[in-house]
């Protein structure tokens, strides 16, 4: 499995959970973002929500 931190600047989490998509294997990714759900902003709810 591989983990991802990111720095929690939006456009960070938002590219970082886009790439997280594309991934071959997403299932094997897993994206620990700093902020609860709620707390992300919109674009990263919606990524998310795939």
């Amino acid at each position: 499995k591989n983990h991802i931190f990111t720095s929690g600047a939006s456009g960070t989490n938002a590219a970082v959970i886009r790439g997280a998509l594309r991934a071959e294997k997403p299932e094997l990714l897993t994206v620990i973002l700093p902020q609860s759900l709620k707390m992300q902003p919109p674009e990263s709810q919606e990524l998310l929500s795939k």
